[in-house]
């Protein structure tokens, strides 16, 4: 490699300067603010999707400034009535502080309304925890604590997750205006999945992953819950009332389904929380041979939270990039 490039400091400025290439913000008929805020949003995608690449582009500062996302920016913010100098740091401030945040998305996400969203745990991954946000427009927002935050690679309808180390719980927020799909890959241990208030429309739980707890919510239509072989300690709690049909398969061991039990299945088995639970909305849980400790309970202190269908109004890194264009718009009046 460095037969072409001098040394990792001009290898890091060619990165940086082909990564702010790619950046292309959507079309918008609104005015200069939503122009502005569509180049915000096109750069946070391109972070969002690209490894490390937010870390890359602020090693090189000049590199930002020379972008054509930098050059968008300022042209809007010169026609608006700011003096070139100033729309210049007012430019490299807001880049700075969209790279700086991290992947969140600012828009809504570029993903079809109603189509479920796989969130998939990847393999190897330690204490992640789920639960749906409240006030998002993005699909997915990390905790601002470096510590505690869990990587999230955006991938149209996919988003991955991974959390390799670390002695806290790693946090992740899901947008409940979308369904969403969650499979846990294995190997993964202590996953926490908070699923209340979410459109729920499957779980899979992979061979090898351990210690899993799972909250449900109300199931919306038929939502299927597999337990593979060779799971071992999962743990599903559900709000009082909730209908839930299962099917085992022989060879699952130690199971607990509310008041139910085994310690070895020896035969296929169907199992249903009340009679004819299978006739409306229902969980349907399906534990393969092999499966060791699954455990199913109501749980009285869980809430069924209702699910939100409209995606929320601005907030996060959109609210604070308004603010700053709140006092774009009144240094140009005067």
């Amino acid at each position: 490699l460095y037969w072409h490039v001098r040394d990792r400091g001009e290898l890091v400025a060619l990165l940086a300067e082909r990564l702010l290439g790619t950046v292309r913000p959507s079309a918008t008929d609104g005015g200069w603010r939503e122009r502005a805020l569509a180049i915000c949003s096109a750069l946070e995608r391109m972070v969002a999707e690209r490894r490390d690449a937010a870390r890359m582009v602020l090693e090189v500062p000049e590199a930002l400034e020379r972008s054509q996302p930098h050059r968008w920016l300022r042209s809007v913010l010169e026609e608006v009535g700011l003096p070139a100098a100033e729309a210049r740091e007012v430019t490299t401030m807001m880049l700075t502080y969209v790279l700086v945040g991290g992947p969140r998305v600012i828009g809504p996400p570029a993903v079809e309304r109603g189509r479920p969203v796989l969130l998939a745990i990847d393999a190897g991954s330690r204490g992640v925890h789920l639960r749906a946000g409240s006030g998002m427009t993005g699909l997915v927002r990390m905790a601002h604590d470096p510590t505690s935050a869990v990587p999230a690679l955006i991938q149209g309808h996919r988003v991955v997750v991974r959390r390799l180390r670390g002695v806290r719980p790693g946090e992740l927020e899901l947008n409940p205006a979308y369904p969403w799909r969650v499979r846990v890959q294995a190997p993964t241990w202590g996953t926490f999945l908070d699923l209340s208030g979410l459109d729920l429309r499957e779980i899979h739980i992979d061979s090898g992953a351990a210690r899993v707890e799972c909250v449900l919510p109300r199931p919306r239509g038929v939502v299927p819950i597999h337990v593979s072989s060779g799971v071992v300690g999962v743990r599903l709690r559900r709000p009082p009332g909730v209908p839930v049909v299962a099917e085992i398969s022989a060879g699952a061991l130690q199971l607990k389904l509310d008041a139910f039990s085994v310690r070895a299945a020896t035969g296929d088995a169907r199992w249903e929380s009340v009679p004819g639970a299978g006739d409306g909305d229902h969980h349907r849980l399906r534990i393969s041979s092999g499966a060791v400790r699954v455990t199913l309970e109501e749980d009285p202190s869980i809430t069924a939270r209702p699910v939100e269908v409209e995606a929320a109004p601005p907030g996060g890194l959109a609210a604070a990039l308004n603010v700053v264009l709140d006092g774009v718009a009144r240094r140009a009046t005067t």
